[in-house]
């Protein structure tokens, strides 16, 4: 016999043994709560319903007092000024085929260049076909 063959045969009997465990498992725990009072039963419940809530909980801790600083300096604290954010300028350009197109950006990026100055220049070139 092959050893692929051999694997497969215990892999086999393996998963049929489980089977058989599982099954012998569950009918001897229905036979088990078939023996319980309600009363049993309700209290059983219940105290898995307490683990399972009471598992990730935490307990509330006073939380401490950030606004005592120790690293802020004696005076008073002033209050910061938000800056006042501008609507962007809107600019529409409208194509030669009517299509209108606005930019939305601000003058720094609409002026920011793309290209440094050593970049070169854009130059038409012709395809040379592959010799062969």
């Amino acid at each position: 016999m092959s050893t692929q063959y051999l694997l497969s045969l215990s892999f086999l009997v393996l998963v049929i043994i489980l089977a058989i465990v599982l099954v012998v498992k569950h009918q001897l725990d229905k036979k088990r709560d078939a023996k319980k009072t309600p009363k049993q039963r309700q209290e059983e419940e219940e105290d898995y319903f307490k683990r399972v809530t009471t598992k990730n909980y935490r307990e509330e801790k006073p939380k401490p007092k950030f606004s005592e600083d120790y690293f802020k300096s004696a005076e008073e604290p002033k209050q910061k000024e938000e800056p006042k954010q501008e609507e962007p300028k809107k600019k529409a350009t409208q194509t030669q085929s009517g299509v209108i197109i606005v930019d939305e950006r601000d003058d720094s990026a609409s002026k920011r260049k793309i290209f440094t100055h050593d970049d070169g220049e854009y130059v038409d070139f012709q395809e040379v076909k592959a010799q062969d």
